[in-house]
């Protein structure tokens, strides 16, 4: 049986669901059939989520024999503990070892904010040997400071500060192979409890754990425990000239980027659920399409019994979403607003009646296409008003000589239907008769 444990509050089992579901729907089905049991281990779980987990689990079982069990703890255990994030719930991992039976041989610890892309399988075959566990090293050693930095005392009077033999096996907590027989033998969980109360750790259990292995670990290649921002930074590996940021070579680097088997939404990562799309914009507005959160969605949006509360939430991001992009846009318009280029600069009469407001309002407003872009419309066209507002004194007269060269094609530009919609915004009617005619022209446009 292949033993994975999780910690979840009540907040967070759904996201615990779409992470089961996501190794359940990566598993070959081939005469392997060796059951998964997942291990929940959590404290105070409503009714609602156990019977949900219990119905999901049911289900799974069509698929994939599966098994999901829950485990209930008491988070005053861990009282003498320093709280993480303002909850001591990260401890209830070192309680594990007593839910398995007692010929288990490995076992799995998984982060809920991750995404299974490949057969779990597959790392249950790795063998440990002497290995007290199975990690992939952190992101990154040297230019990460805080990791050679000292962890230091509880006690002031104390001697020394604790430093890592190891620095560069500091591995990352977020995905463990667990050598379970070498992990008793070694007494390890009692040994992270003697970490914790001599020494302040800056990323609590991770900490400890890398403490107390003391560099005694299987190096997992990077590919199963992935980072998205990997995507995105500069890289150096322990092959280049240089301090390194990767305790891997590039070779094995590009190898598991081509292959990823596990997403870990984790180093700046904003998680798939925590945050509108406009919460991921640049500084001009565009919004940042994270790698794989596509792909979270499309497993959340499927997983059985949590789907329809997973698609509320999505919902409720979209919403959010346009509240949020609102607010960006108004801050977007301040900088544009401040830096607006206000040298004057020589065009000719085509250029000039197209600086017209009449004609850019009129044109904005029938580029528009999608949803998106028809809900910020009133924003976009106050910065064009804005802008041209800005513009207006350094601007040429408006007249154009009949014996211009550009004649003709300034009147073409003034009757079109661009040109004439803008002046009907800007002109001197009430409401009714604008609302009343830009309709019938944008109809009339349509129907081209």
């Amino acid at each position: 049986m292949y033993h994975i444990f999780l910690n979840s509050s009540n907040a967070y089992i759904k996201y615990a669901s779409v992470l089961i579901y996501s190794i359940i729907l990566n598993t070959k089905k081939n005469k392997n059939f060796e059951p998964y049991c997942f291990h929940i281990i959590t404290s105070n779980l409503e009714i609602c989520n156990f019977e949900k987990l219990k119905k999901m689990e049911n289900i799974l079982n069509l698929q994939y024999p599966t098994k999901i069990c829950i485990h209930e703890v008491d988070e005053k255990q861990f009282q003498k503990l320093p709280p993480w994030f303002g909850s001591r719930a990260t401890y209830f991992i070192l309680l594990f070892e007593n839910f398995l039976p007692i010929e288990t041989s490995k076992c799995l610890i998984m982060d809920i904010d991750m995404l299974v892309l490949q057969d779990l399988r597959e790392l249950f075959s790795c063998e440990l040997k002497e290995c007290l566990l199975g990690a992939v090293y952190d992101y990154s050693y040297y230019k990460e400071p805080s990791i050679l930095l000292p962890r230091k005392s509880v006690e002031e009077c104390n001697k020394k500060d604790f430093y890592f033999k190891y620095p560069e096996k500091y591995f990352n907590g977020g995905l463990l192979l667990i050598n379970v027989k070498k992990w008793k033998l070694y007494d390890v969980t009692n040994k992270m409890y003697n970490f914790f109360s001599k020494y302040n750790a800056r990323v609590a259990m991770q900490d400890a754990m890398n403490a107390v292995v003391d560099g005694n670990i299987l190096k997992l290649p990077i590919s199963w425990n992935f980072f998205p921002n990997n995507l995105f930074i500069e890289k150096t590996f322990n092959n280049d000239p240089i301090p390194f940021n990767f305790n891997y070579t590039d070779k094995e680097y590009y190898s598991s980027e081509k292959d990823i088997k596990i997403i870990h939404f984790a180093y700046d990562s904003i998680k798939p659920w925590g945050g509108s799309d406009s919460k991921r914009m640049d500084s001009f507005g565009k919004i940042i399409n994270y790698p794989y959160y596509k792909e979270w969605w499309d497993v959340a949006l499927r997983t059985p019994v949590f789907s329809d509360e997973l698609k509320e939430l999505r919902q409720n991001l979209f919403y959010q979403s346009l509240l949020d992009y609102s607010e960006n846009m108004s801050c977007i318009i301040e900088r544009m607003l401040s830096s607006i280029d206000k040298t004057k600069i020589k065009i000719d009469y085509v250029e000039q009646v197209k600086n017209h407001l009449s004609f850019q309002l009129g044109q904005h407003i029938l580029r528009k296409k999608n949803f998106l872009a028809k809900i910020i419309l009133p924003f976009t066209l106050f910065l064009i008003y804005i802008k041209y507002k800005l513009k207006k004194n350094k601007q040429r007269n408006s007249y154009i000589p009949q014996d211009s060269l550009d004649y003709i094609d300034v009147l073409k530009i003034k009757n079109s239907k661009e040109y004439q919609l803008g002046g009907i915004i800007i002109g001197k009617m009430s409401l009714y008769l604008k609302i009343k005619k830009i309709i019938r022209m944008l109809k009339e446009y349509e129907k081209r």
